[in-house]
């Protein structure tokens, strides 16, 4: 493909257009837009976004913002320091995980917000920047050649429907995707519900933490998202409740904590109580595109329990933005080259995290992989500072996927890293081996009794 002629709004010749104005989507445009490339982000309601997810952002995730030169997004907007998580039973027992410390001795932190007000701080900032223009219209449909190659865009606004231009068209629209399907993409699976609402006027036992509550009806989930305000997130398997309120003081209300119990009520009777499905979605096969590229939710997604869809999402911004920095974007194979590149360099942070979302939830919903975990965890130290490394997003490493292949040949000799053994089991269920799965959870139960001597093994091992 040679030059394509880019129409021309507010006097500028695009080379991108972004589609959708999220956290990824401005991301992006700000960071392009600093390259010197003149980009086009398009947005169908410019108004503060109100979801109930997107709101915890890991270290890693941090880590990205800094790099993209927008960690004061989550300034001025009462953005709450994570240091971990607390994790507690229904008997009451609970364990504190940090994320720990950089090697300068600065404690690791995540970040907790709202979200829209996060987006807002993005969207900001993608504005402030003169080679990016802005626009609030939906977009109906691509621009394509004969031979399927994407030019750009067609969006309708209050006026009327009007064609855009660029090189290259990057889709960001989330995970209700409209042009997924148009690009050949497979449907996201619907694994369960999360079930949300905002306590306010009460306060979290184990503050500066996520506090998930591991209980029979499933994970609940914890955390600030303002100086008086904690976002409930209840794991609601399908079908949904029709009453959702009800559900949640019914059959969630009882394992929480009194206050928190008091305020869920108090919550349930007086505000809106909003449900967002708990998503899976394998990365699109980016050869298959031609001038176009789907990004962040649009293309890939993990159950949000780990809160770790933002971390992946800017870190596909930075690499993204460092692949096609040298690039002259009218040359179609050097686009092509770069994202067949970025495709299999993303593997390294998005992997690992995508595998361990859906292990991790496979784990808390069955009961000897819990304990299992519950007695590794007890071993502190490094036995809780490798899973919240991966967990946190600033160490991540293919480990997970290899312990499929550890545990199933040095399960017996008990030299294996426990942890990987019990996610292994998970990501199995998560691939669909059930069957496998089945024969690996038999071998839990029958060596159950050897858990401890095995524990105490490995912690002189290591």
């Amino acid at each position: 493909m040679g030059s394509v002629d880019a129409t021309i709004v507010n006097g500028k010749d695009f080379d991108v257009i972004i589609v959708g104005a999220g956290v990824v989507g401005s991301a992006l445009a700000y960071g392009l837009g600093n390259d010197g490339r003149n980009v086009l982000i398009v947005e169908r309601d410019l108004k503060e976004p109100d979801r109930i997810v997107g709101e915890l952002l890991q270290p890693g995730g941090f880590e990205q913002l800094r790099a993209l030169g927008l960690e004061s997004a989550v300034e001025g907007i009462d953005a709450i320091l994570v240091d971990g998580y607390a994790v507690t039973r229904d008997d009451g027992d609970h364990q504190n995980l940090q994320y720990g410390f950089y090697p300068d001795g600065k404690a690791i932190m995540g970040r907790s917000f709202h979200h829209g007000r996060f987006v807002q701080k993005l969207r900001g900032a993608a504005a402030a920047c003169n080679r990016v223009s802005m626009l609030q219209a939906t977009v109906t449909d691509l621009v394509r050649t004969d031979d399927g190659v994407v030019h750009g865009v067609i969006c309708r606004d209050h006026v009327g429907s009007k064609a855009y231009r660029a090189p290259l068209t990057i889709i960001c629209d989330g995970c209700f995707s409209n042009f997924r399907r148009r690009v050949g993409h497979t449907a996201p699976r619907f694994k369960s519900h999360f079930v949300g609402m905002v306590l306010r006027d009460v306060e979290l036992e184990h503050q500066r933490k996520g506090n998930v509550f591991v209980t029979p009806a499933g994970p609940i989930l914890c955390y600030q998202i303002g100086t008086n305000e904690i976002r409930l997130l209840a794991d609601v398997p399908e079908p949904l409740p029709s009453d959702l309120a009800d559900h949640l003081v019914k059959n969630i209300a009882q394992y929480l904590p009194a206050p928190l119990r008091g305020a869920l009520v108090r919550a349930a009777a007086t505000d809106k109580v909003r449900s967002m499905p708990n998503s899976q979605l394998f990365p699109c096969e980016y050869s298959t595109l031609r001038g176009a590229l789907l990004l962040g939710d649009a293309a890939n997604m993990r159950h949000p329990l780990t809160g770790g869809g933002m971390t992946v999402g800017l870190s596909d911004v930075v690499l993204l933005r460092r692949l096609l920095a040298p690039l002259a974007l009218h040359d179609a194979e050097d686009v092509r080259q770069a994202l067949l590149e970025f495709q299999h360099l993303r593997v390294a942070h998005a992997s690992t995290i995508n595998v361990l979302a859906g292990a991790l939830y496979e784990v808390f919903k069955d009961e000897p992989l819990r304990e299992a975990l519950w007695d590794y965890f007890k071993l502190g130290g490094v036995f809780q500072q490798t899973p919240m490394q991966l967990l946190g997003g600033y160490e991540l490493t293919c480990c997970v996927s290899v312990a499929i292949v550890l545990s199933c040949t040095l399960r017996k000799l008990l030299f294996v890293h426990e942890f990987l053994f019990f996610i292994s089991i998970a990501v199995l269920q998560v691939l669909g081996l059930a069957c496998v799965r089945k024969l690996l959870v038999v071998a839990v139960y029958r060596t159950a009794d050897h858990f401890r001597a095995a524990s105490a093994a490995l912690q002189q091992l290591w």
